[in-house]
């Protein structure tokens, strides 16, 4: 006999998967990533005009 509470050495029993909050989480990471990819891009990317910084231009005292 086994006592009480004693592992059966079966599978562990799970509640099923709550496949919306998997989803929004895939979601959120893919737009995060998404996001930082153009980031970098652009911070990498030859700008297409020079606009001066309104500081060089002296209008910031």
């Amino acid at each position: 006999m086994r006592a009480r509470g004693q592992d059966l050495g079966g599978a562990v029993h799970r509640d099923d998967a709550d496949l919306h909050k998997l989803a929004e989480v895939l979601i959120r990471l893919t737009l995060q990533e998404t996001g930082r990819s153009r980031a970098e891009r652009r911070a990498a990317a030859i700008p297409e005009a020079y606009r001066p910084s309104i500081a060089s231009v002296g209008g910031a005292r």
